[in-house]
């Protein structure tokens, strides 16, 4: 499991998670910050992770359904705790140095 997966579950189990349908078009909210409704697809096609529609007093004229574990969710989350993950990708860029910032040695 990636980083980026056991993170999502993390968030899933924490009730973080919904999807909304809107215009044909699948979003995720996550209130612990970004996430790609590939990695959701992704993880309820292992049958991990399983959609709950929520009241129609909440959805509006949008579907949304909150994301809760499957039973072998819950497992592969117990299992992955405390071991390393591989870390996610860092998509920051690199501050540029500064002009005329070279470091000049002095003797």
């Amino acid at each position: 499991m990636s980083a980026t997966q056991y993170t999502a579950l993390q968030a899933a189990a924490r009730g973080h998670v919904r999807v909304t349908e809107m215009l044909g078009k699948q979003y995720v909210h996550n209130r612990d910050g970004g996430m790609t409704i590939s990695t959701i697809r992704s993880l309820e096609a292992k049958g991990l992770l399983q959609r709950e529609p929520l009241p129609a007093s909440f959805a509006g004229s949008d579907h949304r359904a909150r994301l809760h574990l499957t039973s072998h969710g819950v497992t592969a989350l117990a299992r992955a705790y405390g071991r390393p993950h591989p870390a996610a990708p860092d998509t920051r860029v690199a501050p540029k140095p500064a002009l005329g910032s070279t470091a000049v040695r002095t003797r």
